[in-house]
């Protein structure tokens, strides 16, 4: 029974120990990633993120740091945008051995349309892991993303 009990606490212990809680992106209605957009946007935004990841807590407690080697940035459909759907999209994705994200959990989304873009941008992600005594370590990063109207 307090092995059940004690099991969460470690959990929630590790999580806020391997996440920051500084990240914010926002999305506007006027700057749109998509096939018109030029490149510059889509490497700005991988640019922007991989500077701001290291400069995360947890990258402290590793040999080496988690590198991001891949991310495009999440689509704000113009349905959405005219239907007025917008707001912060918080979540964890783990980041497994290999580099690639194992699973994204959505923690909040205002709605599941948000949430839904989010899950499968950060499926795409890839990274390097980071590596502990030498070998690559999994970890569970928190991220949110601002969808806003502006």
């Amino acid at each position: 029974m307090k092995t059940n009990k004690i099991l969460p606490i470690f959990l929630v212990a590790l999580i806020s120990a391997c996440a920051s809680t500084e990240p914010q992106y926002s999305i506007e209605k006027n700057y749109n990633f998509n096939e018109s957009t030029p490149q510059f946007g889509k490497d700005q935004f991988q640019k922007n993120l991989a500077a701001r990841m290291s400069k995360m807590d947890f990258q402290k407690n590793y040999d080496t740091p988690l590198i991001l080697v891949k991310a495009d940035p999440p689509e704000y459909p113009q349905a959405l945008q005219d239907a007025e759907i917008s707001g912060l999209v918080q979540f964890y994705y783990s980041v497994e051995v290999d580099g690639h994200v194992g699973k994204v959990e959505i923690h909040r989304s205002p709605n599941p349309a948000l949430a839904d873009i989010i899950r499968k941008t950060v499926y795409k992600w890839k990274f390097i892991s980071p590596t502990k005594y030498g070998f690559p370590t999994r970890l569970i990063v928190r991220d949110q993303f601002e969808f806003n109207l502006r």
